[in-house]
């Protein structure tokens, strides 16, 4: 096979799948589920797949992303990060104040 080494794997968290509390604790549950479904010690990269602003102009089943929410979800990356699970961070359809200013408006 391929050495792991030489595979760049990259993956996403769903936010429309967040619960209203304990966010961060539900983000390390989708890290470990990823890890075990592709039989992996560490991500390369995982992207949050959108941001609030891209929640609101989407389908209804996602509209309720909040901006506490996502920092919560950015927050559980970086705890998995500091694990070692996740090597890097990304963003999909985030505005460029939600990547420069992860805060809760």
């Amino acid at each position: 096979g391929v050495p792991r080494a030489e595979i760049f794997v990259s993956t996403k968290i769903d936010p429309s799948k967040a619960p209203s509390t304990g966010v961060r604790e539900w983000v390390a549950g989708a890290v470990r589920t990823s890890l075990q479904t592709m039989k992996l010690s560490y991500l390369d990269v995982m992207h949050i797949h959108f941001g609030p602003t891209a929640a609101s102009l989407a389908s209804s089943e996602i509209t309720n992303l909040t901006a506490q929410q996502d920092l919560e979800i950015y927050k559980g990356l970086i705890d998995a990060q500091k694990r070692g699970e996740v090597l890097n961070l990304g963003v999909c359809m985030q505005t460029r104040s939600e990547i420069e200013h992860p805060t809760i408006s």
